[in-house]
């Protein structure tokens, strides 16, 4: 079988980290790590940007290696200015935005961050400030996100504009959903990109909009 995380236990030992302190970041028990690191078990994309955080890579690099297009673990940049230049890091949340029945806002989260190549979306923004990046949790997005995808979000751009793609807070449960204005009852028309979810209208003043999606942490939308 093929030991393609046996990577993590030396890298683990360079950083002086612990595979205790890995399983508390990862909210995993110690089996589930020792089945990481003997290939027997995959990394899943909610566990990407803590991980890649943690081991000092840039989650950028360090997705491309988890989806394959990066073969060579020597190949993953780490998170620091030399080696990750035109960057910024942006907080990661542990709390999903739903792209199905929606998920609870209000629980806690665990904060961590990754770093991102500005260049692929400095032109989208006002302020890299107001960037930050969930895990999408679903599938009526798809084809566009997908369950387990990183996303980045604006969370100052909140102004509705026809066919963009939201984070909205429906009674303190979050979607991904991509929205419209009714031009004649002036409701909120949140569509998902998936025609099996029907599409459904609401009051402005029943839904709050947390930000705009950018683009994929891999792909841009």
């Amino acid at each position: 079988m093929n030991n393609k995380y046996g990577f993590i236990r030396r890298r683990l030992a360079d950083l002086n980290k612990s595979q205790t302190e890995l399983s508390e970041t990862l909210h995993l028990q110690a089996p589930a790590i020792n089945k990481i690191m003997t290939g027997q078990r995959g990394i899943k994309g909610e566990e990407v940007a803590p991980l890649a955080d943690f081991l000092n890579y840039n989650v950028e690099s360090f997705a491309n290696y988890v989806s394959g297009e990066i073969s060579n673990p020597d190949d993953i940049l780490e998170a620091n200015e030399s080696n990750v230049p035109d960057t910024i890091k942006i907080p990661y949340y542990n709390v999903a935005a739903s792209a199905g029945a929606g998920i609870y806002s209000g629980q806690d989260y665990v904060q961590s961050f990754l770093r991102v190549s500005v260049g692929r979306f400095a032109d989208r923004i006002m302020n890299a400030k107001s960037v930050s990046a969930i895990t999408v949790c679903g599938d009526s997005m798809n084809p566009n996100l997908n369950d387990g995808d990183i996303i980045l979000v604006d969370t100052s751009s909140k102004d509705i504009s026809d066919g963009k793609i939201y984070i909205i807070n429906i009674d303190d449960k979050l979607f991904v959903k991509r929205l419209f204005i009714n031009p004649i009852s002036k409701k909120i028309i949140i569509r998902s990109d998936n025609p099996f979810y029907p599409e459904f209208e609401a009051d402005e003043n029943t839904i709050a909009v947390c930000g705009r999606l950018i683009m994929r942490v891999f792909q841009d939308l």
